[in-house]
């Protein structure tokens, strides 16, 4: 009877023993390469923590550096939309911005020459983030952002103006 109580036993354990976690608090409460700064101590960890244990309870990620792929954009767009200023600079100056945002770290001395332009893109676009009123939406937070991504890729200098020009960044 011992033997049987104790196969049942183990069985439920089986059956209802979670994954052992990929990430820790303290993972998530680090700085890391994939996402910079770390997070502070609230909800968003144990949200996070779940939906890793989730995907690996699920069988979609087995490793730390799968779970750790699968959230960086998560963290990144948790603090992006927290304090976006502080966070490019913070990755700025440890030298993260190219590897986590590149196309940000592209807008970096794209010179621009108009009225509205006075400084490179980079520097213009921490511009109008603080220009945003502090009620602003996480979609306006974001478009601001990014709204000017595309010059790195499509900058132009006319000559006979002296002006640069940015034909379709906005695609």
């Amino acid at each position: 009877m011992a033997e049987w109580k104790k196969q049942i036993t183990e069985s439920r354990n089986k059956k209802t023993k979670m994954p052992q976690a990929l990430l820790t608090s303290n993972d998530l409460m680090s700085e890391n390469p994939a996402w910079g700064k770390s997070l502070p101590e609230g909800p968003i960890i144990g949200k996070l923590k779940r939906h890793i244990i989730d995907l690996h309870r699920w069988g979609e990620i087995q490793t730390k550096e799968q779970a750790i792929e699968e959230i960086k954009g998560h963290i990144v767009l948790y603090h992006l939309l927290e304090d976006p200023i502080q966070y490019l600079e913070y990755l700025l100056e440890k030298g993260l911005l190219k590897a986590i945002l590149p196309e940000i770290h592209a807008l970096i001395n794209v010179e621009q020459t108009s009225t509205y332009h006075m400084e490179d893109a980079y520097t213009h676009t921490l511009n109008v983030i603080r220009s945003l009123p502090q009620t602003s939406s996480p979609e306006l937070i974001i478009a601001a952002i990014f709204h000017d991504v595309g010059k790195a890729d499509s900058i132009s200098f006319d000559d006979d103006k002296k002006v640069y020009h940015f034909f379709g960044h906005e695609r």
